[in-house]
């Protein structure tokens, strides 16, 4: 004899697939329900306080130094601190500026040498460059320290050295200027005396007496 098989009810029979589906439903929403009530809790959550390691590099100010060599060589300081005379036996004998700072040149005369015609950034001496040209003198890079070369005393102290020949000068013309009126005094004495030998008129003469007749 076999075993009877079991029998479903007929409800079952008829609805047993949906019933399965409807559960699966149900547990898939309990865990999507569960997973987002634990990320609403995390999302509520106070923030980790941060290591006191993290804590003190944030607080302690960022050195410009350790920032300047980030985007290459840092950049020489030009403003209003002037860099000091140099101690070289260097010479300045003229210094030609030009509107794009890279092209200005000067003509410097090294000790025991001649005279040379250098450009920005041209080495004078090992180690020393031209590193700027200004009217009334120019800087040096020594070593990576600036300096500044200057004209000579004598030179300072006349601002314009040159001279037009054809030009005359403040003597010249006073000593012209008095010349012309030591001449024109001269000139005017002569007139006055050729006027008074031109000029003289005759004696009077005394007119006869009439005769009268007693």
């Amino acid at each position: 004899m076999t075993a009877p098989g079991i029998r479903l009810p007929g409800w079952l029979q008829r609805h047993g697939v949906s019933v399965l589906f409807l559960v699966g439903v149900c547990l898939i929403s309990l865990s999507l329900s569960r997973q987002i009530i634990d990320f609403v809790r995390l999302l509520r959550s106070p923030v980790p306080v941060a290591s006191e390691a993290s804590a003190a590099a944030q607080q302690q100010p960022i050195s410009l130094d350790h920032l300047q060599g980030l985007f290459g060589t840092p950049v020489h300081q030009q403003g209003n601190q002037a860099a000091p005379p140099t101690n070289l036996q260097l010479t300045l004998l003229a210094s030609f500026v030009n509107p794009d700072s890279q092209r200005s040149t000067a003509i410097i005369l090294v000790a025991g040498g001649k005279p040379k015609r250098l450009t920005v950034g041209d080495e004078i001496n090992s180690g020393v460059r031209l590193q700027a040209v200004h009217q009334d003198h120019v800087v040096l890079s020594r070593n990576g320290r600036d300096e500044s070369l200057r004209f000579a005393r004598s030179r300072s102290s006349q601002p314009s050295t040159y001279a037009d020949p054809m030009q005359p000068t403040t003597e010249q013309l006073e000593q012209l200027q008095d010349e012309n009126v030591q001449l024109l005094q001269q000139h005017m004495e002569e007139l006055r005396q050729q006027t008074d030998d031109d000029g003289s008129t005759p004696p009077p003469t005394e007119a006869p007496e009439a005769e009268t007749n007693p």
